[in-house]
């Protein structure tokens, strides 16, 4: 049996819709190539409930 998979992601932002009461989505660059270093490192934050949901 064939399955087909839906992708109905949304883009996750800051100004992403959270729960209430949950911590809104937080993107913060740690290093960046464009700074001087030889990698990029992002820390993500977010709730479980942010983003799509079927």
């Amino acid at each position: 049996m064939r399955r087909e998979l839906y992708d109905i992601s949304q883009p996750v932002h800051a100004d992403t819709p959270v729960w209430p009461g949950d911590a809104p989505c937080r993107l913060a660059w740690t290093m960046q190539r464009a700074e001087g270093a030889s990698v990029n490192v992002a820390e993500l934050r977010l709730s479980a409930h942010t983003g799509t949901h079927a």
